[in-house]
């Protein structure tokens, strides 16, 4: 083979190769979450790749998904039914804070319990938020704060404290057989307990109570 034609037949090759495998994994990232499109991850094997990372995922959802307004989830999921049911994806997205009930029937919380997401439910029991509430000392407060700082008053509330356990049951059909193991570890809720200082990233001086350092959420 002549010189020439080895020179055209790697020339050919490149204009072959496409565009995208040649950009670096943050490039693709990026062009991935403005897309705002996640079917332009098939554009080449590379793009796809970057683009089924998990915190990929996590940041593509967060300003494409999360930042709108709720149906948008309501017609995302639907149309992605494997990412509705990715348990990591679920599990990150709750370590981000995301609202667990923002989105209906497509919320994080739904579809926590419809696709029996056991790992994701037992971090969603332990997540807790801080509720700042007013208190005066020695008024007779019949709530009483666990940490104290900024001169405010706090409590920590589970996210989940609002939900009627009686409810979630029989909304999901969690005393059917198959759903045994989901209904354990819901019941778990009642047993939850939390060392404000290890577990929840409080310093021992903002205790309202030094004695008062592990509770029931």
């Amino acid at each position: 083979m002549t010189e020439s034609v080895k020179e055209n037949k790697n020339t050919t090759i490149l204009e072959c190769i496409n565009p995208f495998e040649k950009l670096d994994e943050n490039t693709l990232e990026t062009i991935f979450i403005l897309s705002g499109n996640p079917e332009i991850s098939t554009l080449s094997i590379k793009f796809f790749r970057v683009a089924h990372y998990i915190p990929t995922q996590v940041k593509y959802l967060k300003r494409n998904i999360y930042a709108r307004p709720e149906f948008a989830q309501s017609v995302f999921y639907p149309g992605h039914p494997k990412l509705a049911k990715k348990e990591e994806l679920v599990i990150e997205l709750l370590k981000q804070e995301i609202d667990i009930d923002q989105g209906g029937k497509n919320s994080i919380y739904n579809r926590i319990f419809k696709h029996k997401m056991n790992d994701a439910l037992y971090t969603m029991l332990r997540m807790f938020k801080l509720e700042k509430i007013t208190y005066t000392p020695g008024s007779g407060n019949k709530i009483e704060p666990y940490i104290f700082r900024n001169n405010e008053y706090y409590i920590v509330k589970s996210l989940m404290e609002e939900k009627k356990i009686k409810k979630i049951v029989e909304e999901f059909e969690l005393y059917k057989d198959e759903n045994i193991e989901t209904l354990l570890i819901l019941l778990d809720i009642r047993i939850i307990r939390h060392d404000l200082v290890k577990g929840c990233g409080i310093s021992e001086e903002g205790l309202f109570l030094k004695e008062k350092r592990k509770v029931y959420i």
